[in-house]
């Protein structure tokens, strides 16, 4: 047999030389459920020992679902450069890079796994998740950010995942936004503990007050940069404190109100305001518009590079992606700990804690606003629950003492690229109807099912009646049934 290129002396790999057209071809080592002979036999009466292998040569060589990615390791940057926000590039420290490596330190390379989908649609895959989701670190190793996905999964509805942007991709107009997104997006936030799921407060200010750009600009940078992992305010400058803000702000925005190629392909548009937003009485197209950027839709590629960051404070920093971390078991979240970390000697694993459950006392940070998007007769979805709670819930709540409603939605689970356009919803009420000609059609679909409904019930009730009016001189005789046939002569 010939011998592979890459192991000389070792039996190569089967490929398309190896093509034949019938079993009896000996270019083929596959053959259907071949025999292996294993022994001589007990006894040399008895025969040799052999057994058959489940080889079916129709499928021993098919590829049913090719899930390779092909990727390149690139070499360690040898020179600085600051981050460009027309070129989408990220600040490079790469004399930083190389004394942290010559004291120890190493370089982790944080990315997502999994796919668009819930947990049976995605099945052999997983749920979007951070990899690896736990590190335990010291403040000479660093971290790299950076992941990739697809434009292309196949549509889905229902639990599927949030945002898009839609496809085709316009980049600028709701043309296609009803339809059931396929793209993946992720982004990272950082939240008090991973049991919060909100952000922290990013702001420092309420948004409604009436500042200066400058001032917000500056009271965020101050406020988030106390609990950075990245910026050190007892040693470091404060030049390293924006650069630690640029690289958090990328990881949790993905750069989309500066990226030069994005703003090309919307010709300049920008994101859509929150007023905007809540305007568009669709959810799914406020959701999938390709200038929402809440839910990353301006992002015009799946592959992003946050660069590396610099580990320089000590703590716990826990952190995950809003756009898919839905609170459920679609958790996309992690935990970087630096510094004094507890590690469990056994099985390596970073051990958490829960405050609310050991008494432990932690720093309380203010939650970032909540608005609500889900409830209300003119919001995005007036079919959902509310889903901001109150930052100050009463006192006096009670069980609740009268009917809840829900909207049920349909499963979608089509073949090839599913469904186009969004789930089924069955509604229980008709809440929706709110334009004249919807409530037009709907009167005209009531009134032919009124006069079916009524037609349908005289006619019922005439034959009822005309049975009743029907002779009935021999209803209830059974002599008939006993009685010998007439026998009849013919001639």
């Amino acid at each position: 047999m010939a011998n592979d290129a890459n192991s000389p002396g070792a039996p190569r790999m089967v490929d398309s030389r190896n093509n034949s057209k019938s079993s009896t071809d000996t270019n083929t080592p596959l053959l259907q459920d071949p025999y292996i002979y294993i022994g001589a036999g007990d006894s040399a009466a008895a025969g040799e020992q052999f057994v058959s292998l489940a080889v079916n040569t129709n499928q021993y060589g098919r590829t049913f679902q090719d899930r390779s990615y092909s990727f390149t390791i690139k070499p360690l940057p040898t020179t600085d450069a600051d981050q460009n926000t027309q070129k989408d590039t990220p600040r490079v420290d790469a004399a930083l890079m190389k004394q942290n490596l010559a004291a120890g330190g190493r370089i982790y390379n944080v990315n997502v796994r999994g796919k668009r989908g819930n947990i049976v649609q995605v099945y052999p895959s997983v749920e979007y998740d951070f990899v690896p989701n736990a590190l335990a670190l010291s403040t000479k190793d660093m971290i790299h950010f950076q992941w990739t996905g697809s434009d292309y999964n196949p549509r889905r509805g229902c639990n599927n995942a949030e945002g898009g942007p839609p496809d085709p991709n316009d980049f600028r107009t709701a043309a296609n936004a009803q339809d059931n997104s396929r793209a993946d997006r992720s982004n990272i936030v950082l939240t008090e503990h991973l049991a919060k799921n909100v952000p922290r407060d990013y702001l420092g200010f309420d948004p409604s007050d009436n500042i200066t750009y400058t001032l917000m600009k500056q009271q965020a940078k101050n406020y988030i940069m106390q609990t950075a992992p990245c910026y050190n305010p007892a040693t470091d400058s404060e030049d390293i404190k924006n650069d630690c803000y640029e690289t958090i702000m990328r990881l949790a925005y993905l750069n989309q109100q500066m990226d030069g190629g994005a703003l090309v392909l919307r010709a300049g548009d920008k994101c859509l305001t929150e007023a905007q937003l809540n305007a568009i009485q669709n959810q799914d197209v406020a959701q999938n518009h390709p200038l929402n950027c809440a839910k990353l839709n301006a992002k015009p590629y799946p592959y992003f590079d946050g660069g590396v960051m610099m580990l320089r404070k000590s703590g716990w920093f826990p952190f995950f992606s809003s756009r898919n971390n839905n609170f459920s078991n679609r958790q996309q979240n992690g935990i970087i700990c630096v510094g004094n970390c507890p590690v469990d000697s056994y099985s390596g694993v970073l051990q958490d804690q829960n405050p609310v459950d050991t008494g432990a006392k932690v720093t309380r940070y203010t939650a970032s606003k909540c608005t609500d998007t889900a409830s209300g007769g003119t919001g995005a979805n007036n079919n959902g629950a509310t889903s901001c709670i109150s930052p100050t819930p009463s006192t006096t709540s009670t069980i609740l003492t009268t009917e809840t409603q829900t909207t049920q939605e349909g499963d979608n689970d089509n073949f090839g690229d599913g469904n186009q356009r969004g789930c089924e919803i069955i509604k229980y009420n008709l809440n929706n109807v709110k334009t004249t000609e919807q409530m037009i059609t709907l009167a005209i679909v009531l009134l032919f099912v009124g006069l079916f409904a009524a037609w349908l019930a005289y006619f019922l009730y005439n034959r009822y009646k005309l049975r009743l009016e029907e002779k009935t001189d021999h209803r209830g005789e059974t002599k008939w049934q006993k009685s010998k046939p007439n026998e009849v002569e013919f001639t």
